[in-house]
């Protein structure tokens, strides 16, 4: 089993291209290829699978605490530049 698992690795991307792989995923579709090099790494590795949740989690998560994020900031944007943000962020999620 290890010798097949070796194998498999070697046909998919290692895991700092999996991180940019998955960045990449979130903001949109992959080519076939990556989609499933990818998908072949994650199966094999658990750290990249426990990273790649996070960062999912953290995708879905922002957005709906922008207001708690936008005003926990120490330093204040002006009003203006908060609701163009904020209207920049709204935009994104369509």
């Amino acid at each position: 089993m290890n010798a097949m698992r070796s194998f498999l690795l070697t046909l998919s991307p290692n895991c700092r291209q999996v991180v940019r792989l998955l960045s990449r995923s979130l903001d949109r579709p992959l080519l076939l290829w990556s989609s499933l090099g990818m998908k072949l790494h994650l199966l094999l590795c658990i750290s990249c699978r426990r990273y790649a949740r996070q960062t999912r989690r953290l995708h879905e998560e922002l957005p709906q605490h922008e207001h708690a994020w936008i005003e926990s900031c120490p330093e204040r944007l002006p009003a203006e530049a908060r609701q163009r943000l904020k209207a920049l962020l709204r935009q994104s999620q369509r």
